[in-house]
């Protein structure tokens, strides 16, 4: 019967706007930290830390929303709940008057979208065909690649208290969509409780290397991706412009990912882990090494980015493989779990050097190193014929 569902086209366009949503409104925070920083005002060290840890706190609960996603049955429901906190908890962050409450408005909106994810994952891999995962990760990346200019933009030439109106226009017209499109699907089906086969250790331990390269991924783009605007704003930059960087690299990211998956299928996921972090670690030495030339810190991003988005649905797929009866579990471990860790790892290292903004930019190449070594010692022991799917 999920298949049958999920055949529909109503479902289908449902969860790839839902999806670019949740992460047009997430993608916001990261921007704004300039803009933060000058209202309330803290350090970078302090907004970064605070953005990392309550990114971790978020993330790391994927696994728990992933055994739910995998057992709930009110599925189109629970995607337009987690939606609406999504959209009202983003979008009031510019009439919070503390910045403690602007930390727990993004506690909100990032909860909501870990518990987002397993299911819209869980939804779209029950087609069985790796390129559905694809298309519903390059709608998510688009939403993702959109918010940072939006915002940036919006900022410039509004008020960030007019931000809420968008939240609630969008909550208006999602629940109008649900009401009208998809609730036929929810009350037309049985809502008896599934029973769900408990993962396997062996399959756990399958996705452990995949979780560690994704852990180390999300380290090097979580620096990257905060640190970059409070740089480039040290050295003047036009806010637009810093937010339309942040954009042109998910934008570029997004086409990436669905070549990563093609190449995947063709060669083998461990084959497009070592070519994602490879691009990774040439431009971050590149971007060091000329840390001061606004376009050169562009394109470097840019390019950056993308190659960090090469493996992205690649390894979420792979997941899905090695956990095919758990498959929301596995994609929350490689996405949620993966991504918390990535931001503990960047919480512990901000703590130490996170108020030397230019250290943060200059020495990502070493993150991109460590994670080289890791993935290429796995390449030994991992790349063989079944990894070719």
């Amino acid at each position: 019967m999920i298949n049958e569902d999920l055949e529909s086209e109503d479902s289908m366009i449902f969860i790839i706007i839902s999806h670019f949503l949740a992460d047009f409104f997430v993608s916001v925070f990261k921007p704004l930290g300039p803009y933060f920083i000058e209202r309330f005002p803290i350090e970078p060290r302090t907004f970064v830390m605070v953005l990392t840890i309550l990114s971790f706190a978020s993330s790391v609960m994927q696994p728990l929303f992933g055994r739910l996603a995998d057992a709930i049955s009110w599925k189109y429901l629970y995607v337009v709940l987690t939606l609406l906190l999504i959209f009202l908890g983003s979008s009031s962050i510019g009439i919070a008057g503390k910045f403690e409450i602007v930390a727990v408005l993004i506690l909100i909106t990032l909860l909501s979208n870990s518990a987002y994810h397993p299911m819209g994952a869980s939804l779209i891999g029950e087609f069985g065909k790796s390129k559905y995962l694809a298309f519903f990760v390059f709608s998510g990346s688009l939403g993702a690649a959109t918010g940072p200019f939006f915002i940036s933009w919006f900022v410039e030439r509004f008020k960030l208290v007019y931000f809420s109106i968008v939240g609630i226009s969008m909550s208006v017209l999602i629940l109008v969509f649900f009401v009208f499109k998809i609730r036929k699907l929810e009350t037309g089906r049985k809502y008896e409780q599934r029973k769900v086969e408990k993962p396997s250790l062996e399959a756990i331990a399958s996705i452990i290397p995949i979780f560690l390269f994704v852990a180390f991924r999300s380290f090097f783009s979580s620096v990257a991706s905060i640190y970059l605007p409070i740089y480039m704003k040290n050295l003047g930059v036009d806010m637009t412009l810093i937010g339309l960087t942040l954009s042109l690299g998910l934008w570029s990211g997004m086409f990436v990912s669905i070549l990563g998956n093609h190449l995947r299928d063709v060669f083998g996921n461990v084959f497009v882990n070592l070519l994602s972090v490879s691009g990774m670690l040439v431009f971050s030495l590149i971007l060091s090494l000329e840390s001061h030339n606004v376009h050169v810190i562009i394109g470097s991003y840019i390019t950056m980015v993308s190659f960090v988005f090469l493996s992205m649905s690649s390894n979420v797929v792979e997941a899905q493989r090695k956990a095919p009866n758990n498959k929301a579990f596995a994609s929350s471990l490689v996405m949620g779990m993966a991504w918390s860790t990535g931001s503990l790892m960047n919480f512990i290292y901000s703590y130490f050097m996170g108020n030397n903004v230019e250290f943060m930019i200059k020495n990502l190449w070493i993150i991109a190193l460590i994670t080289f070594i890791f993935i290429w010692f796995e390449r030994k022991m991992s790349w063989n014929s079944s990894d070719q799917i």
